[in-house]
This record gives C-alpha cells, sequence and structure tokens, in this order.
C-alpha cells in the first residue's frame, strides 16, 4: 500500500509537502486530535502524508479514505524481518541497525519524492527521523506541541524543529531552557489552540459554577502493576461523598482485570470516548493519574490536576511538582479529606493556571 502511494507521487514528478499523524478513530474521521491543527482532510491530496497505525483494519481504511498514505510503520516491519534473520546481534545492536536503515529509507522516500517541508507532532517516537533528515536534506520542519515538554525528552532536548507550536509562554521558556538550538534562528510560537479551542475553554468556564459535588475522573496510564491501581481505587472509594470514574487509556487493551473491578463495584468506566465531553458531561472538577497529559490541561479547564507519586526520586513526576504544575499526592490514606481541603482553596488551582497557561 504505501509503495503504490510513493510510485504515484513519485509519477506526478513534482515537489510535494508531506505530514505525519497517527490514526486514531474519532467521531470526524481517522486522524488523531492532536495532528488535526494542522492535518486539511481537503489539502491531502496534495501531501505525502506519512501515518502511524497499529491496527491492520484501521490501516486498510485509512488507505482507502485518504490519498497518499505511506505506513510509517510498515517499514519497520519490513527491516525487522531482515535484521531478525540475518543477525545474531544482541537487542541494542538490532535496534541501532533498524534505527539506521529505517532512516535512510525514509530519507531516500524524501529525495526521490522531493519533499519540500514536513508538519508533524513532536511526538518522541519518530520527531528526531524526521528532523534530522530535514536539517541534512535543508528542507523545514514544522512542530506542533503533542504532550509535555520536558528536559528528559530526548526530541525535546536535542533536536529542533525549524519552527514549533506550543501551548503557554511557559512551555516556550522551558523549551529554550533545555535546548539551546532554540536561538533566533528556531521560531517558537504560542497556540494554545492548537491543544484546546477557546470555544471549549468557554464552554467549561460557563459550566464551572455548577461543581458543587466532589467528581473525580482517575485517568490511567500503562497498566503495569494492576494491584496498585486497584489499592488506590479501593482508597479513593472509601468515601461514597465522591462521584469515581475511571478512563482507560484509548490506544491500548484495557486491562480484564481492571474492567472486571470496575464492574463488580459499580465504578463507571470510560475507554474510547471523547475525554473533553466526558468531563463535560460529568462536571468532573478533580483528575487524578500518574502521567497523563490531561494533569497539565486540567487548571485550564478549571479542573484540580491531582499526580499519585509512589517514589520521590522520579525525575518526571519531579520536575513538574517543581514547576507546580501539579497537586502531588504521596499516599491516598485519608483521601477524602485532602481533597475537600483542595476543593474549598480556589487559590491553589488559580496559581497553577497561572503558572502553566498564562
Amino acid at each position: 500500500m504505501s509503495t503504490y502511494s510513493i510510485l504515484k507521487i513519485f509519477l506526478l514528478n513534482k515537489s510535494i509537502k508531506a505530514n505525519y499523524f497517527i490514526v486514531k478513530k474519532n467521531e470526524k474521521n481517522y486522524i488523531d486530535f492532536r495532528s488535526q491543527y494542522y492535518i486539511k482532510e481537503k489539502n491531502l491530496k496534495y501531501k505525502l502524508n506519512f501515518a502511524r497505525s497499529v491496527d491492520f483494519k484501521e490501516s486498510l481504511i485509512i488507505f482507502f479514505l485518504y490519498p497518499n498514505i505511506v505506513f510509517i510503520n510498515s517499514f519497520k516491519y519490513f527491516i525487522n524481518y531482515f535484521i531478525r534473520i540475518n543477525s545474531k546481534d544482541n537487542f541494542y545492536k538490532k535496534k541501532n541497525k533498524q534505527n539506521h536503515f529505517f532512516y535512510l529509507i525514509i530519507r531516500k522516500i524524501f529525495i526521490i519524492l522531493k519533499v519540500k517541508q514536513i508538519s508533524l507532532i513532536d511526538d518522541y517516537r519518530i520527531s528526531s527521523f524526521f528532523i534530522n533528515i530535514a536539517d541534512e536534506l535543508k528542507i523545514p520542519s514544522i512542530g506542533y506541541m503533542h504532550g509535555r515538554i520536558s528536559r528528559y525528552n530526548v526530541v525535546h532536548k536535542y533536536f529542533a524543529f525549524s519552527k514549533i507550536y506550543v501551548w503557554s509562554n511557559y512551555f516556550r521558556n522551558k523549551l529554550v531552557e533545555i535546548n539551546n538550538q532554540y536561538n533566533k534562528d528556531k521560531k517558537i510560537i504560542i497556540k494554545k489552540s492548537i491543544k484546546i479551542s477557546s470555544k471549549l475553554i468557554n464552554t467549561f468556564e460557563k459550566q464551572k459554577k455548577d461543581y458543587t459535588q466532589i467528581n473525580l475522573i482517575y485517568v490511567l496510564d500503562e497498566v503495569t502493576n494492576v494491584d496498585l491501581i486497584i489499592n488506590n481505587f479501593k482508597n479513593i472509594t472509601k468515601c461514597n461523598k465522591i462521584n469515581f470514574f475511571v478512563k482507560f487509556r484509548p490506544n491500548e487493551i484495557a486491562n480484564k482485570n481492571l474492567i472486571d473491578y470496575c464492574i463488580k463495584n459499580n465504578i463507571t468506566f470510560f475507554y474510547r470516548e471523547n475525554i473533553y465531553k466526558i468531563l463535560l458531561r460529568h462536571k468532573i472538577n478533580f483528575i487524578i493519574s500518574y502521567y497523563s497529559t490531561l494533569l497539565i490541561e486540567a487548571s485550564l479547564l478549571g479542573i484540580y490536576p491531582l499526580m499519585i507519586v509512589n517514589n520521590k526520586k522520579d525525575y518526571l513526576s519531579k520536575e513538574l511538582i517543581t514547576d507546580k504544575a501539579v497537586i502531588p499526592l504521596y499516599s491516598l490514606n485519608n483521601f477524602y479529606k485532602k481533597i475537600t481541603s483542595l476543593k474549598n482553596n480556589q487559590r491553589i488551582l488559580k496559581n497553577i493556571k497561572k503558572n502553566i497557561w498564562q
């Protein structure tokens, strides 16, 4: 399928711009919402469209639904096949070989198809390849922030887009601080709407006065310790005055044990539903999670961001806590007392919002 798209564009014999986006079914289309700011369906036929998909059925739909699709993962599968057969190297050597051949293949595609620009989210899995290729071929790379900017993210620390759109001045300053490649020659543009539209923010603002109860949603990250998460659920639900909800990660298979626990204990849970609609419908005023990007967004929507911290030496948690971007919880004991105290102190939430979004 990817070969067909490449050949089709090659026969046009003219320069073309490129996009990269993640395939994800939503209410409007199959383009992940994080990419919809710069991906316009009507313009896809004029561009080379790199897509990341892990589902064969969705890949088929995408291929016939949108023009000029090249599945980025297909090259890695092809490379892995030959590395597995022809190499007895250890894991790290194989990984380096895979990355090297992947880079060469994508670079060759850029040259053959005369790609003159690439636009993409700052996805840590792929951005470094595209930025390197763009720099080497002297073509612009346009990045769009889609998650937190961190000194512990290799893409942010060691690679620089020609131009990047970020959510707020806080993220702009953080990017400049951790990556000295962003200077007068590298443009950083603040655009809050690439994450959340003004219309959606206003909707949350209007509804905030109705948040009289404690409505809390637990946003799951990668599930590595089911027993720990169930224990967290138990601590939270000890008090029946908390309206408790659970949100599973939409791009992963939901853990059966956790689903069974939710069903058995009458806990309302969500899987692939739109998170913003969930927050509005259930008047959520507290989000609790370990690492979810929603913790960063929460204060903008008038929601308290509660970060569970099991390890005080965790560098990702420490960074957000130091920046006063979240409210750390080192224990869920006496949870209702803690959360009630927060609800009665609006100043905490206002300060977090000011730190991150103003």
